[in-house]
């Protein structure tokens, strides 16, 4: 059946004068398969963890990452294995998300900054195959 994801996004901001503002922006794609994961991974101060993704997701399609944490920072990178730092794409505040797709079958996440000592961060992941 076509048509069964559907992307919506908007933008709006306005701040001493200057303002921008998106519309709603939507997108529907086709789904090539039925693979789809939900999950929820625990980030420690410890270092980079792995967001695996199912071998459901045949085809790598859309993807949302959410920080659930009220506090700290999270950093996302594709793993090809090079280090973190030179294929981080993304730094979420607390509450943000991230919607896209992706080309790399693994990402990884971290705390960002000094977070405290024993401090766990989760990360809710959505994936769609396309």
């Amino acid at each position: 059946m076509p048509s069964e994801i559907t992307i919506t996004a908007s933008l709006t901001a306005s701040k001493g004068g200057a303002s921008v503002a998106t519309g709603t922006l939507s997108k529907i794609l086709d789904m090539t398969g039925d693979g789809v994961q939900v999950q929820t991974v625990s980030v420690t101060d410890a270092g980079t963890v792995e967001i695996p993704i199912a071998a459901a997701i045949a085809t790598l399609g859309q993807c949302v990452v959410k920080n659930l944490d009220d506090d700290y920072y999270v950093d996302l990178a594709y793993d090809d294995g090079a280090d973190f730092a030179a294929n981080q794409f993304a730094r979420l505040k607390p509450g943000a998300f991230i919607l896209w797709r992706p080309v790399f079958p693994t990402l990884k996440t971290k705390i960002y900054g000094q977070a405290q000592s024993g401090h766990t961060v989760m990360v809710g992941a959505w994936y769609v195959e396309e």
